[in-house]
């Protein structure tokens, strides 16, 4: 089990008060651009202090960008909120630096940082309206498209060379295009891209986990944290759809785990680099024996055992560089530490369960459940006193939610099953397309379609322990959705097989508004 950084029992305390509400010495509720407390009392409210930007995005030296007074204040923007937005976990990776400093001197770049930050300043101002569309016909939008086209143009010219200059230009202005469409909702467009530069990236690449750590191998020297990026997206989109295996990943059957880690970055990437390969396993081996019932070959067995095993193996590494004595980690580095730790446990019971047809099969992991529950409810708690974090709209970062809405549909216990999906309810954030809000309406219609009438309840605990159980019969398999995340609408889907493993599907199938 590996340590977490629990919080100390005293409530948070926020200092995101306006103006008006601290000079009065009196508590503000904070609602934005101007507090009701000051409204309703017909005082007038001066505002808020601005946030604080990344102190990683400070440290650099940044002259005013070039262009007239709105690509001025969208670069601004874009600065100071848009950026931090992008890695909301592990802090911001250095090829945002490059973004910055390229920004200057590259029109595309220039282009896609005002697109952007005119874009999330539209949506941010937006937020907290009834309505969740957004409004073409908003100057901001307009302008923000017209930005976006331009930058469309000068990377269109930039694929016709084939320096690393320019291609690692390429690949950050479709990092940043792929965030303009996750920010539109467009994960269609967004997916596109993401593959196009897959295509680009694997001709590149060894098949060994060298690059998992360094440029070792790199053909062109591409600037590896470029590489991680989309090698993240890419896990991230294995995921998500049904079918598709990583395009980056690594041939190696074991990859060389640390008795202890030398730092978080590399815990991770090794992570993503097991997790890559079990998504591999799955979509090209697994699936084929969990869903047809087919005999599983001995090393078929054996090297979902030994996925299982490196997993173990990076847990315990884990824990020996977390509990040592010369392990100093920032506040930043202990939350990405516990969603290291959340991914790492639902990774694992991905690996015990890929081969088997019987939800049953989830009963075994109850512990590992509560803690991840544990895990991820610390990190809302400090969300909900982070008032950089309650500006965030969209991030690339594989973070919660996905082991949250696991947790909620594979865990049958009562109680666990719907504290998850409390915890997910606070979620103010999106990661990729994990939108929190549509995973809760997703996994609430799970739940209740499995626990409607309790039917086949069975019952366990110790001694004066009891709680519901949803029985094998009940149970829901292959749950799948389709998402419309424009009009706020999911198409659900999932099956069944009420006369035992070896019975007929039943599919259930329904539109959830949320």
């Amino acid at each position: 089990m590996t340590r977490a950084f629990v919080p100390r029992k005293s409530a948070p305390k926020s200092r995101g008060g306006c103006l008006t509400c601290k000079i009065r010495r009196i508590k503000c509720d904070e609602t934005r651009p101007l507090c009701v407390r000051c409204t309703s009392t017909g005082r007038k409210c001066d505002g808020y202090t601005p946030i604080l930007p990344d102190p990683n995005l400070t440290s650099l030296t940044i002259n005013n960008p070039p262009g007239d007074t709105v690509s001025k204040r969208s670069f601004a923007y874009f600065r100071t909120f848009t950026l931090p937005n992008i890695s909301l976990h592990f802090g911001s990776p250095s090829w945002i630096k490059l973004v910055l400093q390229a920004s200057h001197s590259e029109p595309p770049l220039q282009h896609l940082a005002a697109a952007l930050g005119s874009l999330h300043e539209h949506l941010e101002s937006y937020s907290s309206s009834k309505s969740h569309s957004i409004d073409c016909t908003n100057n901001s939008i307009k302008y923000a498209a017209q930005q976006y086209s331009q930058a469309l143009t000068f990377l269109s010219a930039l694929l016709t060379k084939s320096d690393t200059q320019s291609i690692e230009l390429v690949l950050i202005g479709a990092l940043m295009c792929i965030y303009y469409e996750g920010l539109q909702q467009d994960f269609e467009t967004a997916q596109l891209h993401l593959e196009n530069c897959l295509l680009v990236l694997q001709p590149l690449l060894p098949r060994q986990s060298s690059w998992l750590i360094n440029n070792v191998g790199n053909k062109m020297q591409i600037d590896n944290d470029i590489i991680q990026a989309f090698a993240h997206l890419d896990i991230e989109a294995s995921c998500t759809l049904g079918a598709r295996s990583p395009s980056l990943c690594i041939s190696e059957t074991s990859l060389d785990i640390p008795a202890s880690f030398p730092s978080i970055t590399q815990a991770r990437h090794l992570l993503y680099g097991l997790t890559s390969q079990l998504h591999t396993f799955m979509r090209n081996t697994a699936d084929a024996y969990r869903w047809n019932l087919n005999p599983i070959p001995i090393f078929t067995i054996a090297e979902a055992n030994l996925l299982q095993s490196q997993l173990k193996k990076w847990e315990t590494s884990f824990s020996t560089f977390l509990s040592s004595s010369t392990t100093k980690l920032t506040r930043q580095e202990q939350q990405a530490a516990n969603v290291l730790s959340i991914q790492q446990k639902a990774t694992y019971m991905k690996a015990a369960t890929c081969l088997y047809a019987e939800e049953m099969v989830f009963d075994q992991f109850d512990e590992e459940f509560e803690e991840i529950l544990c895990l991820a409810g610390y990190l809302v708690y400090l969300a909900e006193a982070d008032e950089r974090k309650k500006r965030v709209v969209l991030t690339f970062d594989m973070g919660i939610i996905e082991a949250l809405f696991w947790t909620a549909i594979k865990c049958r216990r009562h109680s666990i099953r719907h504290r998850a999906i409390e915890v997910l309810r606070k979620v103010t954030w999106q990661e990729g397309v994990w939108n929190a809000e549509m995973m809760v309406a997703v996994a609430r219609r799970f739940v209740e379609i499995e626990e409607n009438g309790m039917g086949g309840v069975e019952w366990r605990g110790g001694i004066g322990e009891y709680e519901s159980v949803v029985s094998e019969w009940c149970r829901l398999h292959d749950h799948g959705w389709e998402m419309n995340p424009k009009a706020r609408k999911t198409e659900i889907r999932a099956g069944r097989r009420e006369n035992g493993v070896d019975g007929e599907w039943t599919w259930v199938k329904e539109e959830l508004t949320w």
